[in-house]
């Protein structure tokens, strides 16, 4: 059913910008804060379409393209995984794990060029800081792309949460492995997503700015692409998080028409609960340096790596 992963990519694009504007409102109330309204994201952006784009001198179409590309790579995680509803894994349009990786990948290098190719001293500064986190985040996102195809015998996404839907609640929760990459993959929505202590994309100061930097050099509907790409990356880490390690919580082909209802309208509630869980932890950390990311990213490979060791012995005892 093609059809079902279209109109689930196409909600995925329409509710990212409320999703990164709700955090941004969470956030601004935890801090006591008035803050503004969940869907001032939705009038920013089409404030940013109706103005002229203006760019560096010096740029070249690395730095006009850049947007498109970074947008065109986070929008398709919307439409190759399952955002709400767990159609048959015969039917997935070949989203893979390991082509997830290397779609985040590529829009990290996408936004990398473009702040190199701006000439701006602090668009250079800001690719040097995203590429540094990808660099920390990507072998941990292989090494859980090693496990969870070791653990369901596939890397195509689709029929590792239907793994998931079928197996007991304890096969999960209670499995060391799983639970490793669980907490793993806490830490890598923090990093993949920018929601960082060492990160304030809010603020005007650009030395404790990461991707935001590169985002200083432009302005309109190129600007407009790049929020829009932004809250997508939010969302599809939030989703990806929820599915693997939530399946039953997902609309499926063998429940009632009824239960399929009830279960898509819940998924705004996870996304809520994870969203108010992530603005209160941002909320509560204090400000870092940027080498101070390296523990929670180490140890997050490190989570992966010990959860393919239990995957590889316990393979080898059965044996």
């Amino acid at each position: 059913m093609m059809l079902s992963y279209i109109v689930q990519g196409l909600v995925f694009m329409l509710v990212a910008p409320l999703v990164a504007g709700t955090l941004r409102w969470a956030k601004a109330r935890l801090q006591r804060r008035q803050g503004p309204s969940p869907v001032q994201v939705y009038r920013d952006l089409l404030k940013l379409l109706s103005k002229r784009p203006v760019e560096p001198e010096n740029s070249s179409w690395i730095f006009r393209g850049a947007p498109a590309v970074v947008l065109a790579c986070y929008a398709m995680l919307g439409f190759v995984m399952p955002v709400f509803y767990l159609p048959e894994a015969r039917s997935s349009p070949a989203g893979d794990l390991l082509l997830l990786v290397y779609v985040l990948g590529l829009a990290r290098l996408a936004m990398g060029l473009a702040g190199m190719d701006s000439g701006a001293p602090f668009g250079g500064l800001g690719s040097s800081r995203e590429m540094f986190v990808h660099v920390l985040a990507e072998p941990t996102l292989l090494f859980a792309v090693f496990t969870l195809a070791l653990t369901r015998n596939t890397t195509d996404l689709t029929t590792i949460i239907w793994a998931n839907h079928d197996a007991m609640p304890l096969d999960i929760y209670a499995a060391p492995e799983l639970l490793l990459l669980m907490l793993a993959m806490g830490v890598l929505v923090a990093l993949e997503s920018g929601r960082l202590p060492i990160d304030n994309p809010g603020t005007h100061l650009e030395l404790t700015m990461l991707g935001k930097a590169v985002h200083l050099e432009y302005s309109g509907p190129r600007l407009a692409l790049l929020e829009w790409a932004e809250a997508l990356r939010l969302t599809f880490m939030l989703t990806l998080l929820l599915n693997l390690f939530g399946p039953r919580l997902l609309a499926s082909p063998g429940e009632s028409l009824l239960m399929n209802v009830i279960l898509i309208l819940l998924y705004p509630v996870k996304l809520l609960v994870l969203l108010l869980a992530l603005a209160l932890w941002e909320a509560v950390q204090i400000k870092a340096q940027l080498r101070s990311i390296v523990t929670p990213a180490l140890t997050a490979l490190a989570f992966t790596i010990l959860a393919a060791v239990l995957v590889v012995a316990e393979h080898y005892f059965e044996m």
